[in-house]
């Protein structure tokens, strides 16, 4: 009984693989032959169907929906056609690498032999930040690199670089503040009309100015000719019972008390201050016609003042290239508030205690004690 059924399995195989020019299933001495074909030319396949490929010389089965090969080989040199799934268990022991991807991939495999199970100390992806040149890791930490790394610029909220100058016991920002934002995120208001501006002025009534709030501009409101003068601000940026606490300098610094302003003209040499914390005549300060007596600067301290001018109390930008107010935090009252005053054609500095918070100065951040 168990003969026929043999041969009449051979039979039906001969029939079907007849259809495509197979050769036949046959019994050898030591075993069976399976039917040989091209197994993607088979149109008539059965769940179960069996061939030896005379293409790709390796056994394919068909399982009622695709042809899939049979273990042509144990993982040798060949293309995989499905995915390898390791079942939690590790590759390892490769062999000396003959290229670079097989270096690649041997390091990636040895590195994941170690027994260390902190996942932050293998192979991880890098991705750069988008503000300097921080290199965060996908395991959660970074790379700092440095001397190109955001972590060693001086940065505002805006993004804007500034550098340090040490003069004396003091360590200042070399460049007038021009972020338009508090550093903790929040905007500073930009205000460009007139009218909106002089309303801080207009509100005093006699005793107190009514109307104070906290705003900026950029001279003749042109960013583009002028942010290299830094950003103009009102008393209201600089006074925190004005603006709910903020400070403006990038983290770490502050707007300064009148008495280091006046510090800081001391150190830079009193009466002939001018000359040492301003630039010399051009890109940013205009020709003094008397010099060599009047104040065309050689910035001997580094600090490095510029002619930023001045947004009067009622609107209009002045002094360009001439004059450079600088704000401190330090005041009275909103209508006398301390600063100094720096001009293009006098060795001198002003120091001013009657300042109107209404006007829109220069701020010079310096270093937190």
């Amino acid at each position: 009984m168990k003969f026929n059924i043999l041969i009449l399995s051979i039979f039906l195989s001969f029939l079907v693989l007849t259809e495509i020019g197979a050769q036949h299933l046959k019994i050898a001495p030591d075993g069976i032959v399976i039917p040989k074909a091209d197994h993607t030319a088979i149109v008539l396949e059965e769940n179960g169907q069996m061939v030896y490929d005379t293409v790709t010389k390796s056994i394919w089965f068909y399982n009622n929906t695709i042809w899939k090969e049979v273990g042509s080989d144990n993982l040798g040199n060949h293309t995989a056609t499905d995915s390898l799934n390791m079942t939690g268990k590790r590759i390892n022991n490769l062999a000396t690498p003959l290229t670079d991807m097989d270096a690649a991939n041997k390091m990636y495999v040895d590195q994941h032999e170690d027994p260390d199970p902190d996942p932050t100390n293998e192979i991880q992806t890098l991705s750069a930040s988008t503000e300097g040149d921080t290199m965060y890791l996908s395991g959660s930490n970074w790379l700092i690199v440095p001397g190109i790394s955001d972590a060693n610029y001086i940065k505002d909220f805006d993004g804007n670089v500034y550098n340090e100058v040490v003069i004396g016991d003091q360590v200042w920002l070399k460049e007038n503040l021009s972020t338009t934002h508090y550093n903790d995120g929040t905007p500073i208001p930009n205000i460009t009309d007139d009218p909106t501006w002089y309303t801080w002025y207009q509100s005093w009534n006699g005793a107190e100015y009514t109307t104070l709030f906290d705003a900026y501009s950029w001279y003749l409101n042109d960013s583009t000719t002028y942010s290299k003068f830094g950003a103009l601000y009102n008393w209201g940026v600089v006074d925190t019972t004005i603006n709910g606490g903020k400070n403006a300098c990038p983290v770490g610094y502050e707007v300064p008390t009148g008495s280091q302003l006046q510090d800081l003209v001391t150190e830079a040499g009193g009466n002939v201050a001018g000359l040492h914390i301003k630039y010399a005549p051009g890109e940013y300060w205009q020709s003094s016609s008397n010099f060599p007596f009047g104040g065309n600067g050689d910035n001997s301290s580094g600090f490095s003042a510029v002619g930023s001018g001045l947004r009067e109390y009622n609107g209009p930008f002045t002094y360009n290239k001439q004059r450079n107010w600088i704000w401190s935090r330090t005041g009275g009252s909103t209508k006398n508030v301390h600063a100094i005053r720096i001009l293009y054609n006098d060795w001198e500095v002003d120091y001013r205690t009657n300042e109107s918070g209404s006007e829109g100065h220069s701020i010079r951040c310096i270093k937190e004690e």
